[in-house]
């Protein structure tokens, strides 16, 4: 693949453009460019690894015949991607929002996160459970926010802390 900034996208050849349009769409929108490769195959978590690793901006997208995909950054533990989620053309808005966070990493921006629970739970499952206590912690703390979206007012800031009130550190 060409040296210039980009994305990469390691990508079936068996997978319609269709199905992962959205992704591409989120890249576009936040004004971030890609480079779509096709893959001859390979675990999904490790070709977007790859991707990652070689992407002059750090970030790499795979996308596996079974619809699995995966958004992964250079300096991620190679068995922890940042998401995996399944293409599923009825709801294409995970897809697109996986494209704009792929952006926003680039652009080290806020990730867009809002209804993103069952990414959240999908990632954890797709990586068997790994015994990480941050992991179960952040986990935990998303899905309460996506429990109940108030939650996301009663966030406290001040100079050298942030908590939850009324939640899960009562």
């Amino acid at each position: 693949m060409n040296r210039h900034p980009a994305v990469w996208i390691f990508k079936s050849p068996l997978v319609d453009e269709q199905a992962y349009q959205p992704i591409l769409w989120g890249l576009e929108e936040e004004g971030i460019p890609f480079e779509l490769q096709d893959s001859s195959g390979g675990v999904v978590l490790d070709l977007a690894r790859q991707a990652a690793i070689g992407s002059p901006l750090d970030v790499g997208i795979a996308i596996g015949e079974s619809g699995e995909v995966v958004l992964h950054h250079r300096d991620l533990p190679a068995e922890t991607p940042l998401f995996v989620l399944e293409i599923n053309p009825m709801e294409p808005s995970p897809l697109r929002r996986l494209g704009m966070n792929a952006a926003r990493l680039v652009k080290r921006q806020p990730l867009a996160l809002v209804g993103e629970a069952p990414a959240v739970a999908d990632s954890r499952q797709s990586l068997g459970n790994l015994p990480n206590r941050l992991e179960d912690l952040i986990i935990g703390i998303l899905d309460e926010i996506f429990t109940d979206p108030s939650l996301l007012s009663s966030i406290v800031h001040d100079s050298s802390s942030c908590h939850l009130k009324g939640g899960l550190w009562d």
